[in-house]
């Protein structure tokens, strides 16, 4: 996601002013090329596509989840939250129209040493909302203390907010201390999953000791539930806050951003950090069933917005096919992670190629073009691989008029080739056939029963 490098924030005491910020919405959806495909191809044949997919500079749908250390050494800190963040959901608000912001916060569990009384390890402030007010009063409520000893628990948190599982703390059953389950935010499947935590603290460890150990959540066990949940991590260090941050961004598809000790910078942090999201691109045929269509690649990591990734794209019939409808029709859809960010139209006309001979037993394969009542006989060669009684001789025309057979039936078997296998023999009234003075090829075309179309051509010398 890219945010305009032509920005200003300007802090006054109730609000921050934007200046210089393009409230042109970018396009939202991927640049696909070429967009379609459309195909005639045998049973067994593919055919293989450049396939290049730009991703929009802003994913086209948005949810953002706003992780506050609100222990004491944030004091300082949440009124310059409060203001820049108003000026940060406008401008991603001017980009991303369908974004959601939610607001949840943290101190430590509230046991000595770790935290003091009234502490919480997680909880949930307000749920994700397209309302602007609904994010600030939520940031407004917030109010810093406690925390006891250094390290916070930004692992149970973190944890929490992509499970939602909730932590029944010693002594089992309801006491003081535990995180409710179901406090994870409302994030939408198909949505880019953003999650911004900011601190100034080290996180506490599962099993770090106390009055037992540690009840939170591993560093492993944190990360593997935000990967799983599809959640970037924007990680917002505060002096004091190690490591364990970049850990979460680099797994994550997240990004860094240094911040000072009073988060008087925090907007522009959160801005930068925006613009240095990756995403996976991926691409998956849907009601594609009946062809084999793969991608070389299957897929690219840790793209930025507005890159461009190129594809090897096969679309193959397989030898087997069956009752096609054609042409046939289906789409890929390429995502940037969960999110659909561009669709590709594939078309497929199945087509055999059978082998025909024209006025059997003859060479060259005269056409008295002005005997136009006579008939012209053309034979479909049968093969170990193909049958003709197979061929619905009801859907049987040739040449460049597409005239129907003559005669009812519309043919008859026959081995004219004398290769063991039965031939297709029908005949055809020359006016009809469209065959004109200097045509060097004709060709029968038809189905087979089925539904599978075929094509079979014979070379022709025109009299007149």
């Amino acid at each position: 996601m890219r945010v305009p490098k032509a920005r200003t924030l300007v802090t006054s005491v109730t609000a921050m002013t934007v200046l210089g910020v393009g409230l042109i919405l970018n396009p939202v959806f991927a640049t696909v090329s070429p967009p379609s495909t459309d195909d005639t191809l045998a049973p067994g044949e593919s055919v293989v596509y450049e396939k290049t997919v730009t991703l929009p500079e802003f994913p086209p749908k948005l949810d953002v989840c706003f992780l506050v250390d609100v222990s004491g050494s944030y004091f300082d800190d949440l009124p310059n939250i409060r203001t820049q963040m108003s000026a940060v959901w406008d401008i991603v608000k001017d980009e991303i129209d369908d974004s959601q912001w939610c607001v949840t916060s943290f101190r430590d569990f509230p046991f000595s040493p770790w935290g003091s009384t009234g502490d919480f390890a997680y909880r949930l402030n307000q749920d994700l909302s397209p309302n602007k007010t609904d994010f600030t009063d939520a940031l407004d409520l917030l109010v810093a203390g406690g925390g006891n000893d250094g390290p916070e628990s930004q692992y149970e948190a973190l944890y929490e907010m992509a499970t939602g599982a909730g932590n029944d703390v010693p002594p089992a059953g309801p006491s003081l201390g535990d995180v409710p389950p179901g406090q994870d935010p409302s994030w939408r499947a198909d949505a880019t999953k953003v999650l911004i935590i900011t601190t100034d603290a080290p996180f506490h460890n599962a099993g770090d000791p106390g009055p037992f150990p540690y009840p939170g959540p591993s560093s492993t066990d944190t990360i593997d539930a935000l990967v799983a949940a599809g959640i970037k991590v924007i990680a917002l260090k505060a002096p004091g806050a190690t490591a364990q941050m970049d850990a979460l961004a680099a797994a994550t598809g997240g990004s860094v951003q240094a911040t000072t000790s009073t988060s008087n910078d925090i907007g522009e942090a959160i801005l930068d950090a925006f613009e240095a999201l990756t995403f996976d691109v991926t691409g998956v045929p849907v009601g594609c069933d009946e062809l084999d269509i793969s991608l070389d690649p299957a897929s690219y990591e840790d793209v930025p917005g507005g890159e461009s990734v190129v594809f090897d794209e096969t679309i193959a019939v397989p030898d087997d096919i069956m009752d096609i409808d054609n042409p046939y029709c289906c789409s890929v859809v390429f995502s940037a992670d969960d999110t659909e960010v561009g669709t590709q139209t594939v078309c497929v006309t199945v087509q055999r190629s059978v082998d025909v001979d024209i006025k059997p037993g003859s060479f060259p394969n005269s056409i008295n073009l002005r005997r136009d009542t006579g008939v012209i006989p053309v034979a479909i060669l049968g093969s170990e691989e193909f049958d003709v009684t197979d061929i619905d001789v009801t859907t049987l025309t040739f040449g460049p008029g597409e005239q129907v057979p003559a005669h009812d039936p519309a043919g008859h078997y026959e081995d004219v080739n004398e290769d063991g296998f039965m031939d297709l023999v029908s005949h055809y009234v020359v006016g009809g056939t469209g065959i004109a003075s200097g045509d060097t090829e004709a060709c029968i075309s038809g189905k087979t029963n089925d539904g599978i179309d075929f094509l079979g051509c014979d070379s022709v010398r025109t009299i007149h």
